[in-house]
């Protein structure tokens, strides 16, 4: 038996073992993708399939603040309600009522576009779903966009049918839908962690399948006493 191809094969197998464990680890991402969009138009539409999620977007005009109320109570900012219809491919439709609010120091949206204060969904929803609300009441409901999950196949169309006061339409709508996909970042490593597993099971069996490793002995050094043999040293005595 080779001690050290043994356990350099063992230590490889086990780094085999981690890196074909790392190649099988999954991310999931998820991100928006624009469908179809139009500039300067109050409506735009695109094609669905079934249980497939659905999102309205816009970017207001300019001139959208020249009429907003001057605020109240509830919401104590410039804001403008805005009405969008999402409209199923077999014609009923579903009515979100947007919030849009503004900067009171700056009114004309010099700096910085208005934002989205609130969003409602009103009764009935017709041609989607809203996994987000359990139920709805006569009132309507906040929700956190406009759109949800289609029940139908077909052309969805997302139009802003009326708001506060004249203005120009939109610099552009869009709609949009939500995809998920599964990313291995580390897959790559699989093959490494085949590799290092051959070279682990060669060098393994090497080393138990290999001729034993000759025992070498020390040879004792035997010291052998030497013998001094004295010489006797006479005195010479002075005549």
């Amino acid at each position: 038996m080779k001690r050290i191809p043994l356990i350099f094969g063992v230590l490889l197998i086990f780094a085999s073992i981690f890196a074909v464990w790392a190649s099988n680890k999954q991310i999931n991402d998820t991100r928006t993708v624009t469908i179809n969009y139009a500039e300067d138009s109050w409506k735009v539409s695109a094609y669905y399939d079934r249980n497939q999620t659905i999102l309205f977007d816009f970017v207001p005009a300019k001139d959208w603040s020249q009429a907003t109320d001057p605020g109240s109570d509830t919401i104590p900012f410039p804001h403008k309600f805005v009405e969008v219809n999402l409209t199923a491919p077999n014609g009923e439709y579903t009515l979100f009522i947007v919030t849009l609010t503004w900067n009171p120091e700056d009114p004309d949206w010099k700096y910085k576009p208005p934002g989205v204060f609130n969003i409602s969904v009103i009764p009935p929803i017709s041609g989607i779903t809203i996994p987000e609300l359990e139920e709805v009441s006569p009132g309507g409901e906040t929700v956190s966009a406009i759109g949800g999950v289609t029940t139908q196949r077909g052309n969805y169309t997302g139009e802003i049918v009326g708001m506060l006061g004249p203005g120009s339409p939109p610099v552009w709508i869009a709609l949009r839908t939500i995809e998920k996909s599964t990313a291995y970042p580390y897959a790559y490593m699989f093959p490494v962690g085949i590799g290092t597993f051959l070279c682990g099971a060669v060098l393994t069996s090497w080393g138990l399948l290999g001729a034993d490793e000759p025992t070498r002995h020390k040879r004792r050094r035997v010291k052998t006493k030497q013998f001094i043999r004295k010489k006797g040293i006479r005195k010479g005595l002075s005549a």
